[in-house]
């Protein structure tokens, strides 16, 4: 999903599409707003569907700070300053997670009185997003989940703990996964 600069870097609303600072985040599937967009001499940048940090400072907060780490800014679009900012991040800082919050199980109810009727609706009760921290900074994270995976083959006739995993979905620039690190989640049926 792409990220859309206006040609006014201010701006706060462009027609039905919410901007902050003059940045907004829209689905790749919304073709017509990006050649909308596109057309009238916004920027469009792929790459992640929400707006990162650096996104949301006003042009002169975000230039402020490309200044201090070094980032020419001098005749550059508030576009050009973030992308600069965040590749620049990326050289000097290790944005990689290290690990995931533990979540705590969930009590699947009991054989016979289970709280869920399958693993489709365990997964929709699960979270979108999850707590990470990352290597060497030791900073805590919110990290986007694209879907969970019943890797047990939950059984609501049979007790036992059954396995959810996440599969994460596009991280925010400039955070990795290198150690391809996930996170899980229990849901315990208790015997009758």
């Amino acid at each position: 999903m792409p990220r859309i600069y206006s040609v006014n870097e201010s701006h706060n609303c462009d027609f039905g599409v919410d901007f902050f600072n003059g940045v907004a985040a829209v689905s790749q599937l919304d073709t017509q707003s990006i050649a909308w967009f596109t057309a009238k001499g916004y920027k469009v940048l792929d790459g992640q569907d929400f707006l990162s940090f650096w996104d949301t400072l006003t042009v002169e907060q975000v230039t402020t700070i490309a200044n201090a780490a070094g980032v020419t800014t001098e005749d550059k679009k508030k576009w050009e300053i973030v992308t600069g900012l965040e590749t620049a991040l990326k050289s000097v800082i290790n944005m990689d997670i290290n690990s995931f919050e533990a979540l705590a199980d969930i009590n699947g109810g009991k054989v016979g009185a289970a709280a869920y009727t399958d693993a489709a609706a365990i997964i929709q009760d699960l979270p979108s997003k999850v707590m990470a921290e990352l290597e060497t900074s030791g900073l805590k994270v919110e990290i986007p989940i694209d879907t969970w995976v019943d890797t047990d083959t939950y059984d609501k006739t049979a007790a036992g703990s059954y396995t959810f995993t996440a599969t994460l979905d596009t991280l925010p620039d400039p955070i990795t996964n290198t150690g391809t690190k996930t996170i899980s989640v229990e849901v315990v049926v208790a015997a009758e």
